[in-house]
């Protein structure tokens, strides 16, 4: 048989879809002429269109070859699969022909998010909702989609901060809306008039169900779809109990381990790299460090390299210790390339780096630095990059290789292996469909490891386990956290605060739509522990008929913080006087389990514990543990920012870098919300002495700033260096900078540049604000700060569908 017209066999013309033309021009344009497997199965599911019944066999040489999967389409086998997995509970193999509901496992790389699209295209007029895990991806899917489809009429808006429903309304001008699990879930818990409107819910790496911390939101957000009667998509890494999750989801379930570029995986040892126990390849000894040492080898191959190590500190030791080998083996730096300066020490650590094409990537870093070393990565400029795990769930950054370097890490005081789904995950970046044959992943095996008795592993032992776990293992179910204690807390509160559930019979059946009731089904009684809970600290009331929210559990809903996190602030609120001292106020906010919090080391532990005892009077609550700690660290690092300590001293005092401080102040940061949360508790409290004082302490961390910088911060286009420069230049007040002459406005230096054309800009909103009558700083109010007395209409009740169709289970491999 003809090569190409084997080939055309598994092709789908994007010709062939049925969408609107302006669409398929759009797709064409961007290279996605052609959908190969599974897209192409994914998009004759979601078009109804006839699925391939042709039956082909390839040899084993074409298929390394081209790349083509050897794959049949049998529908006895998808019926033997389903009789494998039997259904868990009644109707739960059922599916309703109103909903078209899917899950698609594929692999990384082979265009999960494309048949999301198709799916949301689909779904035009009405409107969809995209979930992605962190705000870095949801932010990145912005702009591509709104590059992509805004001048076809498609309208796109996000919400991935700032959980105040009051601020949604403007999400209705919007045909689609990209959100994170936390910011969904606070949608479909608020519940905008809008809401109507949507049609479909495209739920982006929906394995992440699994985690414990940040899980249960995924399963909040499909129950409730579900009870709006929803569609759902959504979208995974192949999972080995793919079959679970779509009965969760009501949803046709299309499974591959297809890759567009296969990958080979093996362990690294020494010089070494063993595919199996007796399969291995060599090359030259350059470093003592095995990943360093793999890295240059392939880096002077001209290939691109993600090595995975789990320590901050690392990453930066291993990525100098490249340069300097680089060096020493006579490389000439390439001057063009930059990093764009910051205030942070790292940006010119980096900029040392990426001359030699080596760098660093991280949590820790600025936007402006991470945007910068990504794009250089992709552009070729850059070909090794050390990582924290971060960027596996994150930025798609493909490489030719990917090295995990260690594989163990800390859990609950002791060391474990990392999961094989992790692993997976990480190599899962190898091979780039453009320029790969092969992609290769490879975990570097330990020289003095012990197994779990403590017995020293020879180093056949510790090649033969590492490849019988992760080249050979398969990845662990995935499990539900949902019934983890606090977790359950936020679910069970938000769910009847916002009427989806009002009595314990409502209760279990809104606990039915989640995934932990398919694989723990027997859990009344844990679920009637945390209402008891609920209810014997405020927040629930029984009545009669039904278990209503109270006040005081509306307000910590509407806040959308922790039960827990109401809980620590209330107690506070009674311990302070009512002109507590910044810091008091600050190591407050930041001991809340909402708070994001900085790490210590291990020899910083020692002095916060005496920084703590020696000033307990500004920390009026109990710290039990080192966990508990970190809020002191957290405290003293923003009481500093806000004093205007330039950033480089920070990261040399605290041992931070600069991104560290991102997701805790700016506006989006947690510091504007939770501070937010604790002036309205107090006002519920009737501490309104105090909110004043919260409320200035939040806008100054929030900027970084000085109080007397306040006025000028709230001028539109002053960030914290213009207000400085401003008033360092004599512009005072607002009414300074409205009455001021626009040339000595444009002279005036930032960090090197003059204000040039934003002068007339931040002239023209001062103005505005002078002529009001007043200066911009606010004034602050406690009626407006009072807990809000929000209803929620009771929507009407689900009828049962009368039409139900079997459920399809589609498997190819």
């Amino acid at each position: 048989m003809d090569c190409k017209s084997m080939k055309s066999i598994f092709e789908l013309k994007i010709d062939d879809i049925p969408l609107e033309k302006k669409y398929i021009e759009r797709f064409k344009s961007r290279g996605l002429s052609t959908f190969f497997p599974p897209q192409a199965l994914g998009a004759l599911t979601l078009f109804n269109l006839p699925i391939i019944d042709k039956i082909v066999e390839i040899d084993q040489k074409i298929y390394s070859d081209f790349q083509i999967p050897f794959f049949k389409l049998f529908y006895e086998k998808v019926q033997q699969i389903d009789l494998d997995n039997p259904p868990v509970g009644d109707k739960l193999n059922h599916f309703s022909s109103l909903h078209e509901n899917y899950l698609f496992c594929i692999p990384t790389g082979v265009g999960k998010t494309l048949l999301g699209m198709l799916a949301a295209i689909k779904a035009l007029p009405q409107k969809t909702l995209w979930c992605f895990t962190l705000k870095a991806i949801a932010n990145e899917k912005y702009m591509d989609f709104r590059e992509l489809f805004e001048d076809l009429g498609i309208k796109v808006g996000i919400k991935t901060g700032d959980f105040s429903s009051e601020r949604d309304s403007y999400l209705k001008y919007y045909d689609w809306i990209v959100t994170t699990p936390e910011a969904a879930d606070s949608l479909l818990t608020s519940k905008p008039s809008w809401l109507k409107e949507v049609k479909l819910v495209v739920l982006d790496e929906i394995h992440m169900v699994r985690d414990t911390e940040r899980g249960f939101k995924y399963e909040d957000v499909v129950a409730k779809s579900q009870y709006h009667n929803f569609n759902l998509i959504g979208l995974s890494a192949t999972i080995t109990n793919a079959v679970e999750l779509a009965r969760w989801l009501d949803a046709n379930l299309i499974y591959s381990d297809w890759r567009m570029v296969p990958l080979k995986k093996g362990v690294l040892y020494g010089r070494q790299i063993y595919y199996s126990k007796k399969k291995m390849t060599s090359f030259r000894r350059i470093s003592p460090d095995d990943a360093i040492n793999a890295a240059i080898t392939f880096l002077e191959n001209d290939e691109q390299v993600l090595c995975f190590v789990d320590s901050r500190m690392r990453i930066q030791e291993k990525a100098r210790k490249c340069v300097k080998l680089l060096q020493a083996r006579g490389w000439v730096p390439n001057n063009d390339i930059s990093i764009p300066d910051t205030e942070s020490g790292v940006g010119e650590i980096l900029n040392e780096l990426v001359k030699y094409g080596v760098a660093f990537h991280m949590a820790g870093l600025s936007l402006e630095n991470r945007k910068a070393i990504e794009d250089l990565y992709r552009d070729g400029l850059i070909k090794v990059i050390w990582a924290t795990p971060t960027l596996a769930a994150g930025v798609n950054l493909p490489a030719k290789r990917v090295i995990q370097d260690g594989y163990k890490r800390a859990s609950r005081g002791r060391w474990v292996m990392l999961p094989v789904i992790e692993m997976h995950q990480r190599w899962g970046r190898a091979g780039r469909p453009q320029y790969d044959k092969l992609g290769y992943g490879y975990v570097v095996a330990r020289k003095s490891s012990t197994d779990e008795s403590g017995e020293r592993l020879t180093k056949e032992k510790e090649i033969a386990r590492l490849i019988d776990k992760y080249v050979n293992g398969t990845p662990e179910p995935i499990r539900s956290k949902y019934l983890v204690e606090t977790n359950l807390f936020c679910s069970l509160l938000r769910c009847i605060r916002a009427n989806y559930a009002r009595t314990i019979n409502q209760i279990l059946k809104y606990y039915k739509f989640t995934l932990s009731n398919i694989q723990f089904p027997k859990s009344r009684e844990i679920i009637l522990e945390a209402i008891e809970f609920l209810v014997e600290n405020g927040f629930l009331k029984r009545t009669p008929k039904e278990i209503r929210s109270t006040h005081y559990g509306n307000l910590t809903s509407d806040l959308y913080i922790h039960p827990l996190t109401a809980l620590t602030y209330s107690k506070a609120i009674e311990l302070i006087s009512d002109k507590p001292d910044p810091i008091t106020l600050t190591f407050i906010v930041c001991m809340a389990p909402d708070a994001i919090t900085l790490p210590i080391r291990g020899r910083e532990e020692s002095d916060c514990w005496k920084y703590y005892e020696n000033n307990m009077i500004f920390f009026p609550l109990e710290i039990e543990d080192s966990i508990q700690l970190r809020a002191v660290k957290t405290a003293l690092v923003l009481d500093d920012y806000k004093e205007e300590i330039p950033t480089r001293t920070l990261e040399e005092k605290y041992h931070i870098n600069i991104g560290d401080l991102t997701p805790i102040v700016t506006r989006l940061g947690f510091v504007p919300w939770l501070f937010n949360a604790f002036a309205k508790l107090a006002a519920y409290h009737k501490r309104t002495a105090i909110i004043p004082r919260i409320e200035v302490l939040k806008d100054r961390i929030t900027y970084g700033v000085k109080e007397k910088r306040l006025p000028l911060i709230s001028i539109r286009y002053v960030s914290r260096e213009r207000a400085i420069a401003l008033q360092n230049a004599g512009f005072e007040t607002v009414e300074s900078i409205a009455n001021a002459d626009l040339t000595e406005l444009r002279n005036v230096t930032v960090k090197g540049f003059k204000l040039g054309n934003w002068a007339a800009r931040i002239q023209k909103d001062a103005t505005r604000y002078f002529k009001m009558g007043k200066d911009p700083r606010r004034e602050y109010s406690p009626e407006d700060l009072s807990a809000p007395q929000t209803k929620i209409p009771k929507l009407p009740k689900k009828k049962p569908h009368s039409k139900i169709k079997q459920k399809k289970l589609i498997f190819y491999d």
